[in-house]
C-alpha cells in the first residue's frame, strides 16, 4: 500500500495581531462548512480569526467579546451547524455566560440562539475553566465546578440552553484547586465529564475521576480511574467513540517528577 506524504500548504503563521505575554488561552474548531476558527484572548478580550481548508485567512482578525473575562483560564468554544460557534466562559463578576455567534466569511456575530447569562452557586474561587459537550444547539450543554454552601463541591451541568429557561443539574464531586476538567457527548446521549480531582475528598491524587451523565445531566455513574501505575495523574483529555465509548488520555508524574 502507497501511503501518501501529506503536504503542508501554509507554513507557521502568526495569527494574533499584536505580542505580548497577556496573548493565550487559543483554542480552535472546525465549523460546519469545513472552515476553522481560531479563538484567544488578549487581556479579558476575545479575538477570533477564520481560515479556510488549506489555512489562507478569511477575513481580518475580529472580536467576540470585549473585557468581560474573569480571572477563568479561557473560554470555552464548541461548533455546531450552520456555522455557529457557541462559546462559554467565566465572566469578570464569577457567573457564566455562554453565547453563540455566527462565523460567516470571517464575520463574527452573536445570534440568538443560545444567549444566557447563567446563575448557579458560586463557582470555584479561582474560576477554573468550564467544559462544553454537545454537537448540535438542541444538546449543548455547560459544565462548572461549584462550591456551595460549607465547602461542599459540585458539578453543575447546565442544559436546554437553546430554550428560554436552561435547566440546572449538579452532582457530587472532588476537585482540587489546580483541577482541570473535559466532558463529551456520547453517541448515546449520554455525557460525560472527566475531571483531575488533585486527591481532593475521597480521591487520591493518582486518580481521576468520571461523571457519566444523563442528557439533562443528572447522574448514571461516577467512576475512580488511575493510570495503572499509581502515579499522580493529571491533565486529562476525553474523546467520544462510536456505540457509547469512550477515551481517557491523561499525563502522568512517577515518584520522581518525571512525565510519563
Amino acid at each position: 500500500m502507497t501511503i501518501e506524504v501529506p503536504q503542508i500548504f501554509n507554513d507557521t503563521q502568526q495569527v494574533n495581531t499584536s505580542t505580548g505575554i497577556d496573548n493565550n488561552n487559543q483554542v480552535i474548531q472546525t465549523l460546519s462548512d469545513g472552515t476553522f476558527v481560531i479563538v484567544y484572548q488578549v487581556s479579558g478580550v476575545v479575538h477570533f480569526q477564520q481560515y479556510d481548508q488549506f489555512g489562507n485567512t478569511i477575513g481580518t482578525n475580529g472580536t467576540l467579546v470585549t473585557p468581560n473575562i474573569g480571572a477563568s483560564p479561557g473560554v470555552e468554544i464548541l461548533a455546531v451547524e450552520n456555522n455557529l460557534l457557541v462559546l462559554a466562559y467565566v465572566t469578570a463578576s464569577a457567573g457564566i455566560q455562554v453565547q453563540s455567534y455566527s462565523i460567516i466569511n470571517g464575520v463574527g456575530a452573536t445570534t440568538t440562539d443560545i444567549a444566557h447569562d447563567l446563575t448557579a452557586p458560586p463557582l470555584e474561587t479561582d474560576n477554573r475553566p468550564l467544559a462544553l459537550s454537545g454537537s448540535s444547539l438542541a444538546d449543548v450543554a455547560v459544565h462548572a465546578t461549584l462550591t456551595n454552601t460549607g465547602g461542599v463541591r459540585e458539578l453543575g451541568t447546565f442544559t436546554a440552553l437553546d430554550t428560554a429557561t436552561p435547566q440546572f443539574n449538579q452532582i457530587s464531586t472532588n476537585f482540587g484547586s489546580s483541577a482541570s476538567q473535559e466532558a463529551t457527548l456520547l453517541e448515546n446521549g449520554n455525557r460525560v465529564v472527566v475531571l483531575d480531582t488533585d486527591g481532593v475528598g475521597t480521591s487520591s491524587d493518582t486518580e481521576l475521576t468520571i461523571h457519566i451523565m444523563a442528557p439533562d445531566g443528572s447522574e448514571v455513574a461516577t467512576v475512580l480511574t488511575n493510570s495503572g501505575v499509581n502515579d499522580t495523574v493529571s491533565q486529562p483529555q476525553i474523546t467520544a467513540l462510536v456505540g457509547g465509548r469512550f477515551v481517557v488520555a491523561m499525563r502522568t508524574l512517577d515518584a520522581d517528577t518525571d512525565p510519563e
